[in-house]
């Protein structure tokens, strides 16, 4: 049936054609059909032919045949050769038997794909989005349901850098779970969830070092006092951390965590919602307390 089918496309091309290359087409088929094994394999097979017909067959209708005319010298030896070019267009007959083999072929396709997702023995995707900043477009098609297999992709190269800023306060890292360097009305709301996530020693708050600061190997050499006066320093410099720690103790306890979505939406100067970097820098937001 195979074979069958590729004779039909053969029949597409110039008899000439036909004539020198036919029967090394149909051989080369043949060893490629024998050496591809399994459905998906025969499947890449015939989409390989069918687009290689697609590319040459015009091809092979502009370039006309060659008819060699030598002279010949004086002396009997060949001398200069002539091309010259007769023009040829493809049968009626076979035009619609290429038309019917290709309207067959991607029916069958289609059926088998429809058949084969309704009965897949694997379901395989991703619980994760992927963005795209060149052509941005809204979709629900990622899997709500246990997968058997998922698949992860680095990071598209257009995607945007995490800001250096939210990298250094690790409470805008958390609160930003998508790194878009925004921290939406759904981040907002979720944020208790993501603060509880930097809470390294599950004393139930968070303290200047949970939140960002860093002291390295000299915190062992500093004065007790020192140290406080530094944790409350870095928790009124960054508008973020002001304004979870409400009551400005240098940490943010329970109650304020969970107080968290009703404190970062006081930053939102513009009251749209969310909360951009420039809302959040040091020295730049009026309604830092």
């Amino acid at each position: 049936m195979s074979e069958r089918a590729y004779r039909l496309l053969l029949a597409l091309y110039p008899s000439r054609f036909r004539d020198e290359y036919g029967a090394a087409a149909l051989s080369l088929f043949r060893d490629r059909l024998r050496a591809e094994r399994g459905f998906v394999a025969q499947l890449q097979l015939w989409i390989d032919m069918i687009r290689d017909t697609a590319v040459s067959l015009p091809v092979e209708y502009r370039r006309e045949p060659l008819h060699f005319a030598t002279s010949h010298a004086a002396n009997g030896e060949q001398g200069l050769v002539f091309y010259q070019f007769d023009p040829e267009i493809p049968k009626r007959s076979a035009l619609i038997n290429g038309a019917l083999v290709t309207i067959v072929v991607f029916i069958g396709l289609i059926l088998f794909m429809g058949s084969a997702a309704k009965h897949a023995p694997w379901l395989i995707g991703s619980h994760h989005p992927s963005r795209s900043h060149i052509l941005p477009a809204r979709t629900d098609a990622i899997a709500k349901t246990e997968l058997d297999g998922e698949i992860k992709v680095k990071p598209m190269p257009f995607e945007p850098p995490m800001s250096p800023y939210f990298r250094l306060i690790l409470v805008l890292g958390a609160l930003d779970t998508d790194h878009d360097n925004v921290i939406s009305a759904a981040e907002i709301d979720n944020a208790p969830a993501a603060l509880r996530t930097l809470d390294k020693n599950h004393d139930g708050k968070l303290s200047a070092e949970e939140c960002g600061q860093r002291f390295g190997t000299a915190r062992a050499s500093m004065d007790a006092a020192f140290l406080k006066n530094a944790q409350l320093v870095f928790m009124r410099f960054h508008p973020v951390l002001a304004a979870l720690d409400s009551n400005h103790d240098g940490e943010i306890s329970a109650s304020e965590i969970r107080n968290a979505a009703v404190a970062l939406r006081l930053l939102d100067v513009n009251h749209d919602g969310k909360l951009t970097e420039d809302e959040l820098l040091p020295l730049v937001n009026p309604k830092t307390p």
